[in-house]
Formats: structure tokens, sequence, C-alpha cells
């Protein structure tokens, strides 16, 4: 495929801040746990669950966050070592290091929701492994990505944490692309989202922000052509 070009991402990340108000939700989530998500904390769970809610995830109805919030504690007790660094960046992880992902990530997307009665039977709704993925990037938005249906139809084989990594494969090596043009643009990756206007987020964030707009809102930034002859036209 071709890689990731840094006209591309910029336009659609644009894009991205003026479709949606995932933006401004997730500003006031990280606002609300002052930028450190600490899943020890009850209203930092329950502040998880409320934008989960705001960014999709519909599976996880108000009347099971009680019970959500109490799994989640559990879950964060038994894995908090598995957490990647504060200081990791997907651009720098290796497969060995990605791969160590697919458990946590199957752990988290598995976890009890709710149990669902119809027909008088009985269901478990799971966390899924929508909520799974962005809770990830809620924790470590540097390495992790979210990850919604429309995505993973078009990327991977299927919903599991094997196939997460294999979607972060395909982030880093975007990374890597923007990356290498960033150093022929003189400047680094680091600062391509102040470069855009998007300071508070990470490179990671706005690649998968290039997903959603190209995958799931299926909008295909324009050309080079059609660009310059929107310039002229300027």
């Amino acid at each position: 495929e071709t890689p990731l070009s840094l006209g591309r991402l910029a336009y659609a990340c644009r894009l991205y801040e003026s479709m949606t108000d995932f933006c401004s939700s997730l500003t006031r989530f990280q606002a609300g746990v002052c930028g450190d998500l600490d899943l020890s904390r009850q209203d930092h769970r329950e502040a998880l669950l409320r934008w989960l809610n705001s960014w999709g995830c519909r599976n996880l109805a108000l009347a099971c966050h009680e019970d959500v919030s109490g799994r989640l504690a559990s879950w964060d007790r038994s894995i908090r070592s598995q957490l990647p660094d504060r200081e990791a960046r997907l651009v720098d992880m290796t497969d060995d290091s990605l791969e160590s992902f697919a458990e946590l990530f199957n752990s988290l997307a598995h976890l009890p929701a709710r149990e669902v009665n119809r027909k008088g039977r009985t269901f478990t709704v799971s966390f899924g492994p929508t909520a799974a993925s962005k809770t990830l990037f809620a924790l470590r938005p540097e390495v992790f990505v979210p990850w919604d249906e429309l995505i993973r139809r078009e990327t991977v084989p299927d919903a599991t944490g094997a196939s997460y990594v294999m979607f972060l494969r395909q982030v880093r090596e975007d990374l890597k692309a923007l990356s290498r043009q960033c150093g022929e643009n003189e400047t680094a990756l680091e600062s391509l989202p102040r470069l855009l206007g998007r300071p508070t987020t990470t490179p990671a964030q706005l690649v998968g922000e290039f997903y959603w707009i190209s995958i799931t809102r299926r909008v295909e930034p324009p050309d080079p052509d059609t660009l310059r002859k929107w310039l002229t036209w300027s």
C-alpha cells in the first residue's frame, strides 16, 4: 500500500475535528482524570465509562456501569504490570513487544459487562474489542489506538488480540513513514500534533483519526493534483 503522507494525514485530521465532537469529549475526559487515567480510582473508572459511551460504546449501558467498574478495578490489579511504560511510543516498539499486548487486549475485551435476557434466555455481553482498544488508548495514548468494527473489517481477519496487534503494527509502519517525511521537512514526528493544531494529541492518535475518516466514514483525502488545483483557485 502507498505510505501514509503528511498531507493526507493533515487533511483527514482537520476533517475529523470538524465532523465529530470526539476531540472535545476526549479533552473533557482527560481533564477529568488530570491526564493520567488510574483504574484503581472509582471516579476515574466512572469517567472512563461515561467517555466510552460518548465514543459509541453502547454495549456499556449506564445501568451496568457499577458492575463494570468493579470488574475494571479487578482487571487493573491483575494486569497493571503488563502495560507499557508511560514513555513508550508505538513507532519505537518491536514486534515482540507488541505481541505481548494480545493477551492484555483479550483479557479486557472478554470482561463481562452485563447480562441480557431475551426470550427467556440469558446472554452475557462482554466489554468488547472496541471498548478494550479505547480503554487501552486512554491508558497509554502514545502506544494504543482506538479500533472500531468498520476499521477491523477493513484491516484484519477478526476482533482478537492477535488481530489488534496486527493493526498496531500497521499503524507503527504508518508512523515510521510519517517520521521519515517529517525528517525530510526538517521537523520531528513528536512535533506533528502541534504543527497540525492538535498539541494535546499523540502521533499514534492522529493516525487513528486518519483511519476513522478514510475507513469508518469513507472520506478519501484528495490526490496531490487536486490539491494543487485548489491552491491555484485560492
